[in-house]
């Protein structure tokens, strides 16, 4: 199960205990971006992403020009659906700028050491 927070929204997590699909499509909808798994004349599936009509009217600049190797997201596998599970967690990993997708076990001990550096800050530097 996944996580996904935007650090747009002061890492509040946008949701969480979701499938990967459903954190593959909340992370889309927060960047702003409309995707498609499209096969190429090799067999390959690849993975195209662009900008919805709203982003592309606010001037944000298309993923797809933002400087990585798309072609990691790829996938031979033959079966539609495996092809792209394979495609999208590759994906989670890298993300869209100003999203964070982990998986809700990385996100709960991230957000514990978080309460321990705050307490162990105010024990040092009490307010007062």
């Amino acid at each position: 199960m996944y996580t996904v927070v935007s650090l747009k929204d002061e890492l509040i997590p946008a949701g969480s205990g979701m499938k990967l699909e459903e954190a593959w499509t909340l992370m889309m909808v927060l960047a702003g971006c409309d995707y498609a798994f499209e096969r190429d004349t090799g067999g390959g599936m690849n993975l195209l992403v662009w900008n919805s009509d709203e982003a592309r009217a606010s001037g944000m600049p298309e993923p797809m020009d933002d400087g990585r190797d798309w072609r990691l997201y790829s996938s031979s596998l033959p079966d539609n659906s495996l092809a792209r599970v394979a495609i999208m967690s590759r994906f989670l990993d890298d993300g869209m700028p100003g999203i964070v997708v982990q998986t809700d076990e990385q996100f709960g001990a991230e957000m514990a050491r978080a309460v321990l550096i705050e307490r162990d800050y105010l024990r040092r530097f009490p307010s007062g």
